[in-house]
Parts: C-alpha cells; sequence; structure tokens
C-alpha cells in the first residue's frame, strides 16, 4: 500500500523551493512576494498573510467605493433628471407665453405641450397651457385652470379663472365652488364682482346680476367693463326707455379703446336679436374686417350673415378658413362654430386637409375626432386614432376609441379601451375631463365608476358628490339621489341645501314623514326668502292637506323666483290644488329641466284633474 501519511512540518517553516524553480523565478518577484491564491492562510507566513489581508481591503475598500457611487447615483438621478426636465419644461413655457401675448398661436402651442410633457406638474408650465386652452375656447380649459388650482390652492386668481372657464362650460355649480373658496377680503374686489356678473348673467339670474354690478361699480366708479356689463344686462329689461338707454350706452362706448370691439358685440347680437339683420351685419364685417380684428369677429360676421339669409356666406367661410391658416386656436374656433350651424360634413373636409403636423394632434386632432363622430363615421375613426399619440391627452384618444369599437358593436374592445383610458387619467383634472365627455355621451355608467373613483381619491372633494347627484338627477335615480344627499349630508351637517334636498326627497319618496315636515317648517323659518327651502316647505303643506297656505307661500316669493324650473313645479301644484286656472303655465316652465319620477307622477295627476294632494 501507498504510504499516505503527511509530512511533519512546522507551522512557520517555509517550504523549499526546488532549484530549477527558484531559477524559473529569479527575474520577477520572489515567492515570498506573490503568495498563491490558492493556498491557504495557515500555509502561510505571518508576512504573507498580513499581505493578502491588505490585499483584500483594498479589494473591498474598491468595491465598496464602487457600490456607493452606483447607489448615490439612483439616489440623485431621479432629481436630477426631474430638475433638468424641469427648467427644459419652464424655458418652453416662457416662450409659449411669450408668442401667447403676440397672438401667435401657431408657434405657441408646440412649445407648452412639449413643456406639459417634460414636467407635467409644474405650476408655470400648467398655468400657461390652462392660459392657451382658454384662448382655444376648448372644454379642456376647465380641466387645466382645476388643475393650477390644485397645483396653487392659494392664489386667488387662480380661482376666478376657474370660475370664468367653469362658466362657460355652463358648469355653474364648479363656479359656485370655486368662488366660495376666496376669503372675505377677496370678495370685496372688483375682479370678484366681475365674475359673479358673469354668472349671474349665464344663469339668466337678472336681479342677481344687477346686485353684483352695482357692487362691481361702487368698487370701480371708473370702470368702462363695468358700465358695459351694466348696458348689456339692461339690454333684457322690461321698459323700453331702459333698453334705448342701454342702446346707447353701448354706442359710446363702441368708441372707447378699451371696451369698443366688446361694446360693438354686443350691439350686433342685439340687433340680431330684434330681426334687425342689415345693421348687424354691417357691424359685424366692420369688426372683422378691421386692421386689428380679432378672429372672434370674423365668427360673429358669420352668424350675421346665416341668419341674414345671405347666399354668399360660403365665400366668407372660406375666407375664414384662409385666415385660420396654421393656428390651432383659429382652426378649433372656426370648426366648433361649423358644429353650431350642424354643418358636419363641412368641418370634417376642412379639417381633413390640414397638414399631419395640425390635424393629428391636440388640440385639432379632438375637434377632428367630434367632427369624424358627427358624421358617424366609426371605422374611420377606429382607423385614424390608432396610430397617433397625444401626449398629455392620450387618455382622450383611448376613451374616443372606446367610443369608436362601441359604436361598431364590439363591447370587449370598447370596455379595454376604456380601462386603459383611466390607468392614464390618474389626475383629478384629467378625470373631470373625462366625466364632460361621457356625460356628453350618456355613458352612465362609465360616469359613475369614474365619480367613484374620484371619491376615493379625494374624500374631501365634494365635486364628485354634486356630480353624482346631477347624473342621479338627470336620470330619474331619486333613491340614489337620496343616498348621496345624505353622504353629502354626513360631511357637511349644516348646509342648508343638502338638509333641503334630504326632506325634498324623502318628500317625494312618501318616507319618514314626520321628520320631513318638521324639517320643512325649521328650514323655512331659517330661510324665509330662499325659493327652493320654501317651494319644499309648500310640498310639505300639501301633502299635509293645507292648499291655501302653500300656495301663499310662494306667493310671497318675488319675482321670478316663482317661476324657477326648480320652483314652478310646486307653484303649479299649488295652483292646481286651489283649483287656478294658471297652473299649466308654471307647468310648462317645470318641464324646461329634467323632472324626477315622482315629480312627473305628481305634475300628471295635477293635469289629469285629479286630486294628488290629500
Amino acid at each position: 500500500m501507498l504510504d499516505r501519511k503527511p509530512e511533519d512540518v512546522s507551522p512557520y517553516q517555509r517550504v523549499e523551493v526546488p532549484g530549477e524553480l527558484q531559477a524559473a523565478g529569479e527575474e520577477g518577484e520572489s515567492a515570498a512576494a506573490r503568495p498563491s491564491a490558492w493556498l491557504s492562510d495557515e500555509d502561510l507566513t505571518p508576512e504573507e498573510r498580513e499581505m493578502r489581508r491588505a490585499l483584500r481591503r483594498r479589494r473591498y475598500l474598491f468595491l465598496g467605493s464602487i457600490g456607493l457611487l452606483l447607489l448615490l447615483g439612483l439616489w440623485f438621478a431621479r432629481p436630477l433628471g426631474r430638475t433638468v426636465k424641469g427648467w427644459q419644461a419652464r424655458r418652453l413655457a416662457r416662450e409659449a407665453e411669450t408668442l401667447l401675448s403676440g397672438r401667435d398661436w401657431a408657434r405657441a402651442y408646440p412649445l407648452v405641450r412639449d413643456a406639459v410633457s417634460l414636467s407635467f406638474n409644474d405650476p408655470f408650465v400648467t398655468r400657461v397651457m390652462a392660459e392657451f386652452q382658454s384662448r382655444a375656447g376648448t372644454p379642456e380649459a376647465l380641466a387645466w385652470w382645476t388643475r393650477v388650482r390644485e397645483l396653487e390652492p392659494h392664489v386667488q386668481s387662480h380661482r376666478l379663472r376657474l370660475a370664468h372657464a367653469a362658466i362657460r362650460e355652463q358648469e355653474f355649480e364648479t363656479a359656485e365652488r370655486a368662488l366660495a373658496g376666496l376669503p372675505a377680503a377677496a370678495r370685496e374686489t372688483a375682479a370678484y364682482c366681475e365674475v359673479v356678473t358673469a354668472l349671474e348673467l349665464a344663469r339668466g339670474n337678472l336681479p342677481a346680476a344687477a346686485e353684483a354690478l352695482q357692487r362691481w361699480r361702487r368698487l370701480d366708479p371708473t370702470s368702462e367693463f363695468a358700465r358695459l356689463n351694466s348696458a348689456i344686462a339692461q339690454l333684457s329689461a322690461t321698459t323700453a326707455p331702459e333698453v334705448q338707454y342701454a342702446r346707447e350706452t353701448l354706442q359710446e362706448l363702441s368708441k372707447s379703446a378699451a371696451v369698443g370691439r366688446a361694446a360693438t358685440r354686443a350691439l350686433v347680437r342685439d340687433a340680431l336679436a330684434r330681426g334687425e339683420f342689415a345693421p348687424a351685419v354691417a357691424l359685424a364685417r366692420g369688426l372683422a374686417d378691421s386692421a386689428d380684428g380679432a378672429f372672434e369677429d370674423r365668427l360673429l360676421e358669420l352668424d350675421a350673415l346665416v341668419r341674414s339669409g345671405d347666399p354668399f356666406s360660403g365665400v366668407r367661410v372660406k375666407k375664414a378658413q384662409e385666415a385660420a391658416g396654421e393656428d390651432p386656436v383659429r382652426i378649433v374656433s372656426l370648426a366648433r362654430w361649423l358644429f353650431v350651424q350642424k354643418r358636419f360634413s363641412e368641418a370634417f373636409g376642412w379639417l381633413k386637409t390640414l397638414p399631419d403636423s395640425l390635424r393629428l394632434r391636440p388640440p385639432v386632432a379632438i375637434t377632428l375626432a367630434d367632427a369624424t363622430m358627427s358624421i358617424r363615421d366609426w371605422n374611420g375613426l377606429d382607423r385614424s386614432l390608432r396610430p397617433q399619440e397625444w401626449g398629455t391627452s392620450e387618455y382622450l384618444r383611448l376613451v374616443y376609441l372606446a367610443r369608436a369599437a362601441r359604436e361598431q358593436q364590439r363591447a370587449e374592445a370598447s370596455q379595454a379601451w376604456w380601462k386603459r383610458a383611466l390607468e392614464l387619467a390618474p389626475e383629478a383634472a384629467q378625470r373631470a375631463a373625462l366625466l364632460r365627455l361621457v356625460n356628453s355621451w350618456g355613458w352612465r355608467r362609465e360616469a359613475e365608476e369614474l365619480l367613484a373613483q374620484m371619491r376615493l381619491a379625494d374624500p374631501g372633494d365634494p365635486a364628485p358628490l354634486e356630480a353624482l347627484a346631477q347624473l342621479y338627477a338627470a336620470s330619474g335615480q331619486t333613491r340614489e339621489l337620496l343616498q348621496v344627499t345624505q353622504d353629502r349630508l354626513a360631511r357637511e351637517p349644516e348646509s342648508v341645501r343638502a338638509r333641503n334636498d334630504q326632506t325634498a326627497l324623502w318628500l317625494l319618496l312618501g318616507e319618514r314623514l314626520p321628520e320631513a315636515h318638521a324639517a320643512a317648517d325649521r328650514l323655512a323659518q331659517e330661510r324665509p326668502d330662499d325659493p327652493m327651502v320654501q317651494s319644499t316647505r309648500a310640498l310639505s303643506l300639501l301633502l299635509r292637506g293645507r292648499a291655501t297656505e302653500a300656495l301663499a307661500v310662494l306667493r310671497r316669493l318675488p319675482e321670478p323666483a316663482p317661476r324657477q324650473p326648480g320652483v314652478a313645479l310646486y307653484m303649479g301644484l299649488a295652483l292646481a290644488a286651489n283649483q287656478a286656472a294658471e297652473a299649466e303655465e308654471f307647468f310648462v316652465l317645470a318641464e324646461q329641466r329634467v323632472l324626477l319620477p315622482e315629480e312627473r307622477a305628481l305634475l300628471e295627476k295635477a293635469r289629469s284633474g285629479f286630486k294628488v294632494i290629500k
């Protein structure tokens, strides 16, 4: 057998290197200076072991330094990237703002679009985009101003701009909420009174508009804008001397450098309303052809020509298209004018001739999508949208694709596009824009889904609850409307409006009547001049068999409150219960709004001569 017993060697004894190996290494380092990586520490001398440990320490220090640098790079790369992007975005936005001030819309939009793509959450960049959308007159302006207010909630002027955008889109409750968030001092300014005046005029509430105008003129007695709005409001007056005075004021103001064009526009609209087409066309053409004429004056001229039945209005439309050029603001404005005139095919044909750089990017691409839907070319809409890219408005492109798929009976594809659109619209402003779009299409299930997500994202925001209430009221879902009202009341227990809505719904549903009657009486004492509160008390009195008292309550309201659609139904019911002939007049007024099923049932029974109130 082979002897496998190892030879005894002292732990510190050097192993003699054979002569030939020692000779081979004479020109290089000594064996002691080159400890083998294959030898264990026990096989090395103390000096060699110390050398190995030093090498290890240097190696570990080097690797640790590399690792630390990588961690620092990862830690600072994203903030640094955001900083660079933010700087680039603000630079582009500043350039766009300069171009906007010079009305160079065509060059401004690509810059502000790229700026938003780089830094969506930058307040300055977002404000410039909101300004562009407002000047373009697009529905997206409201969403952008909402986003601006969210980013800078303490800037009071943002609330005023948001209210202006909401008024333009007939979103009166949104405007109210924006104004309600202003401090008391801000409500004693001419700017605030100007917005309130615009809101009340848009609503048709002339007494409230007149009151706001009086405050405005008291705060700024020399304001020509206040005089202008006062004169416009007076055009709706009931007496001839007031109307004539308003027209004379507008004639005087039409010579003003500050408000002259606005006053002339008001005179054009007044002439059109009176059927005086020749002077209206002459005034409008003067505005459109003037050296400093705005593009909106061309649209006003087209209005006058169409209303007068001018056979050459088509020629002026072509001139307006030429004047629009490659300016996205003008293109969108003219296209929307054609939509209002129901000239959808004409709008579609013109938009299709635009260069791809305009036609395939918002806001023109959105307008073209609307035009394609208007002619119901769903296959064409699908084919044209698929290869496009809308940047920060990508979620809108996807929801248009969802609409095209649904109209082609492709339910699964439609649902997939819709879910993807939701994923790309995480911000409240984006979802608000989606909500307005699907509401305009009558997509109630999607609207409810959106509102539920908006409530979860921000439980303190009253807007989703308000929108749900409008949705349920429009679709006649009374019990769901009651649930939303109770949710609002839980969050705002002192809200008179929420308390009154709950009381009215209890009465209509015939639930918790003793509590509802007591609440109606209590609210009427708190708010004796509130038409909605008093109409709820009138319904309560009618249900208790006190028809004479109900009519007296409503007759105490000043005009035109009893004729408001929300009050007119109950005035008509009270008149019918008292056998008054004028009940039908108020029922017609009531039908100007969507009635709940229970309200419709009361109206129909009263018309049929049944005694519906016991």
